[in-house]
Formats: structure tokens, C-alpha cells, sequence
């Protein structure tokens, strides 16, 4: 079980934007006094676009545009470009979030990268 800050870390939003959508019904979780609690089933159905719960690969931090851009050296324009030309997105409503996993293969297939990937997932850029 995540806590709100556990969920505001992953999709990289706050803590107060989290507790909204638990409040709103958008994010189901279990309150234990003041605090709540959200299983990941529960996280990964609020993000259209994630895969399977039972992959270890879905359980790591969102990359925002900007944050992605910076780690690989674009701009965010040319994030956009990569999300229009189909690079795998997470929509949590209104927010853009990339699984690192799933960046760093697309952009190995389509531009044939060879760099470590695991820059990505480190949220540095090289």
C-alpha cells in the first residue's frame, strides 16, 4: 500500500492534488484515521495507459515532458513531437507522464539509441 506521498512522488504532482482526487472519487484508497492508503491496482487504473499491475517495470516515478527533454537532451517540443509520432504516454487527467522504462525502449527502437537507460530511470541526464 502507497501513501499520498508515495503517489505525489510517482506522478511527480503534490501531495494536495492527490488527496483531491481520493476526494473527488477519482483515486480509490482506504483512510486509516487521517491518513490514506492506495494499492498500486488503484494508482495504475487513475493513469490510462499503464500496463499491468503485476509488472515491476510500472512501479517506478513518472518522468514529466520537461524532465525527459532535460534527461535526453531535447527540447520539450521535441517531446511533443516523440509523444505524437507514439512514444508511450501515461494521462493522469490533465497531466503527461512517461514511464522511463517505456521511453528509454521507444527511443532505443525508433532512433536506434545506445546509450544506458538507465540514465533514465536515475532521472539524470548524461
Amino acid at each position: 500500500m502507497l501513501s499520498v506521498s508515495d503517489v505525489a512522488e510517482r506522478w511527480d504532482v503534490s501531495p494536495a492534488a492527490v488527496r483531491t482526487r481520493i476526494l473527488t472519487g477519482e483515486l480509490r484508497a482506504l483512510r486509516f484515521g487521517r491518513l490514506y492508503r492506495i494499492a498500486w491496482e488503484d494508482v495504475l487504473a487513475c493513469e490510462v495507459g499503464a500496463g499491468s499491475p503485476g509488472d515491476p517495470r510500472e512501479r517506478t516515478a513518472l518522468l514529466t515532458i520537461a524532465k525527459l527533454g532535460h534527461i535526453a537532451g531535447v527540447s520539450g517540443r521535441t517531446v511533443h513531437r516523440w509523444i505524437a509520432a507514439g512514444l508511450p504516454v501515461r494521462r493522469i487527467g490533465a497531466n503527461v507522464r512517461i514511464n522511463p522504462y517505456d521511453a528509454g525502449d521507444w527511443i532505443a527502437d525508433r532512433f536506434g539509441w545506445q546509450r544506458d537507460t538507465s540514465d533514465l530511470l536515475r532521472g539524470r541526464r548524461t
